[in-house]
């Protein structure tokens, strides 16, 4: 269970079990078999704008309707990792079934099933749909998809959760946003991969391509003569495709790379540690070349300045230090 979460420690019989998901993570309907006593626990913890959650319980069948849906979690996706036992997961399109050390991404706003045929142990990260609105978990795109346990990033993504779990509630505001940064790339890493590990038909195949100019795009950003074309030589593929790609994930070249730059210098004009770094050298650091035109996008997208937004924050944190 997480270093200092909520509720570690409390065994739960059915009606209590179904009380405390439905108050602590979501609405479930959830049946026990006749048979045998049902005991579960949930451990909950914060990371940053992630929520962790640990549970292990008896045999049981868990299905969720999209009328159970609730406002908070519609825009979520849900990385679903077995821990222990088995789990039968099915939708209206898909049905597979989880082991040890399988990751699924779930949507909750959609109809699913999840059935348990023995004692079973999951963690579950709830990321927040603005965290992953660039990436190949972007707009649920992977919802359903699964990867699956013995290769090497799923072996290092589990290694990182470990962790992860076991230290969260140690660790300050800081540590747990940059934590929180890593976890959402370690889990869009994963998708990427079983993306590019489904069907060889022409959606597997965009899927795939779509998830590798995306992390291509990432990993280029300080780059200022990042364009289409400099993308399309790297992945083998046409700057018309590249475009494509991008109109059909709901966006545009420019506007991709312009709001991930922005993202990242907001990140970093928001970190304490890097408060005596000037704002020209985080811009400049993050492929914009001109100051001017870096102060002016900022501002449309966030309303203030940079420098005002960034002594804003650093106000707010003090406040909220000697409270």
């Amino acid at each position: 269970m997480p270093s200092g979460a909520k509720g570690a420690g409390s065994a739960l019989g059915l009606g209590a079990w179904r009380e405390r998901v439905g108050a602590a993570f979501m609405r479930f309907e959830i049946e026990a078999p006749p048979r045998g006593r049902f005991i579960g626990r949930l451990a909950q913890v914060a990371l940053g704008p992630l929520r962790l959650y640990d549970f292990t319980a008896s045999a049981h069948a868990a299905r969720r309707h999209p009328d159970s849906a609730q406002a908070n979690d519609t825009g979520a996706i849900l990385a679903v990792t077995q821990v222990e036992g088995a789990c039968c997961y099915t939708d209206a399109t898909t049905a597979l079934t989880l082991g040890p050390g399988d990751v699924l991404f779930v949507r909750p706003g959609r109809r699913f099933d999840m059935n348990f045929p023995h004692d079973m142990r999951l963690r579950v990260v709830a990321m927040p749909a603005p965290l992953l609105a660039h990436g190949p978990l972007g707009h649920g795109r992977c919802a359903g998809i699964v990867a699956r346990a013995g290769t090497g990033t799923t072996a290092i993504g589990q290694a990182l959760l470990d962790g992860v779990y076991a230290q969260a509630a140690r660790l300050s505001g800081i540590e747990q946003g940059r934590m929180a940064r890593l976890v959402v790339d370690m889990f869009e890493l994963l998708a990427g991969v079983a993306l590019a590990h489904t069907g060889s038909g022409g959606n597997g195949t965009r899927a795939a391509q779509l998830t590798r100019v995306l992390a291509f795009v990432r990993e280029q950003l300080a780059d200022p003569d990042l364009d289409a074309r400099t993308v399309a030589s790297a992945l083998g593929i046409s700057p018309r495709y590249v475009r494509e790609l991008l109109h059909a994930h709901g966006t545009n070249f420019r506007r991709l790379v312009l709001e991930q730059r922005l993202d990242r210098c907001r990140e970093d004009l928001l970190d304490p540690l890097q408060r005596h770094r000037p704002v020209s050298d985080i811009a400049f650091g993050w492929g914009f070349n001109s100051a001017a035109h870096f102060t002016r996008v900022f501002r449309a997208r966030y309303g203030l300045p940079p420098m005002s937004l960034r002594q804003r924050h650093a106000s707010a944190t003090a406040s909220a230090g000697a409270a």
